[in-house]
């Protein structure tokens, strides 16, 4: 569970860098 939040949060924060540039 903790690793799958994880890749969760980290596929988060790099769609959210992608949409900022």
């Amino acid at each position: 569970m903790e690793r799958f939040y994880l890749q969760f949060l980290l596929l988060i924060s790099f769609m959210s860098f992608y949409i900022q540039n």
